[in-house]
């Protein structure tokens, strides 16, 4: 990013789109702060400077002892489902404007990095293209047994990868975005909560606009892990697709299978773990085909083995446990 009126505008109207009320970092400083100085008599000098500054941020120049305190936050616990918690980060509002302007500056290098088959950063509509590619998916192969639909999740996805190894990925394949992510993610940052101060050292803090294009370049060596080990394997995807930590790929059975194996092994040396409650088998037919859920089942570090679970045309869970179940469908009628 270089200043000038281009820049201005951009940090302006990054400015602008922080909702009202919007919470403060660790410094205190909120949007509404700087908001009401930038419509102050001086405001277009406070415009000019804070471009400067975020500049400055955005091209790693920000000295390098105030690097943490960029990317500290204040966090909350927040309640996830019935009985989890899920932390909530109020980072520090510079590191927040930047992010949002590194974010809209590189779009277009981030985009050719991404590829086509990722589908939520630096695309419009993401979340539409990935429900009309499954829908599609689901009915254009009714009927064929040979086909299902694998859609896989990921474990407390954004914070858990290696920063080392993702950030590496991201100067090598996407360096307008790295002096701004190496800045706020290569040395340990303060979390505040309460009276505790939490050290961040792994993952991407969920919510920075950052967050999402650093999780996605840093995946893209286990993808291509997986792609090559589904081709050595003699199969070939229908399709693959990924918003972010959501997967989902099109094929055959045991195409798929190799696919979510690649993706389990590959993924957890980078920090990348796979959550098999939350994926699933789908089936474009009526009554599933026997599928033996026993061979999806994959490793913990803690030993335990997890395997995703069987649906029938998305809806009717069936046999997650049990291949027996997996051979039948619950839905009223099969």
């Amino acid at each position: 990013m270089e200043a000038g009126d281009h820049i201005g505008k951009i940090v302006l109207k990054a400015l602008e789109a922080f909702p009202p009320g919007s919470a403060g970092g660790p410094s205190g400083l909120r949007p509404d702060h700087v908001r009401a100085a930038v419509r102050s008599p001086i405001g277009d000098a406070i415009i000019r400077s804070l471009t400067r500054v975020v500049n400055r941020i955005a091209r790693g120049e920000a000295p390098r002892a105030m690097w943490p305190h960029l990317a500290g936050s204040n966090l909350f616990p927040g309640k996830k489902g019935d009985n989890d918690v899920r932390p909530l980060a109020a980072g520090e509002f510079l590191r927040r404007l930047t992010a949002r302007c590194v974010v809209r500056v590189t779009r277009d290098p981030l985009r050719r990095t991404l590829g086509d088959t990722h589908i939520g950063d630096a695309l419009s509509c993401g979340v539409e293209i990935r429900s009309q590619l499954a829908r599609s998916f689901i009915h254009r192969n009714a009927g064929d047994r040979r086909k299902a639909l694998l859609l896989v999740d990921y474990e407390n996805a954004h914070n858990t990868p290696e920063r080392g190894p993702g950030l590496r990925v991201v100067r090598e394949r996407c360096p307008s975005l790295s002096p701004f992510l190496e800045t706020c993610y290569s040395v340990p940052s303060p979390m505040y909560c309460g009276s505790d101060t939490i050290w961040s050292t792994r993952g991407y803090h969920q919510g920075c606009a950052s967050a999402g294009p650093g999780w996605s370049v840093g995946f893209l060596p286990v993808q291509e892990a997986a792609q090559k080990d589904v081709a050595a394997a003699g199969h070939v995807l229908d399709y693959q697709a990924w918003f972010k930590d959501d997967g989902q790929a099109g094929g055959s059975p045991s195409a798929l299978r190799v696919w979510y194996a690649a993706l389990h092994h590959h993924g957890a040396a980078r920090g990348y773990i796979l959550k098999p409650p939350k994926s699933l088998v789908l089936t474009p037919l009526r009554c599933p085909p026997s599928i033996d859920l026993r061979q999806w089942a994959t490793t913990r570090a803690d030993g335990t083995t997890q395997q995703p679970v069987l649906c029938c045309e998305g809806e009717g869970y069936a046999g997650a446990a049990d291949v027996s179940q997996s051979k039948r469908c619950t839905k009223e009628g099969c």
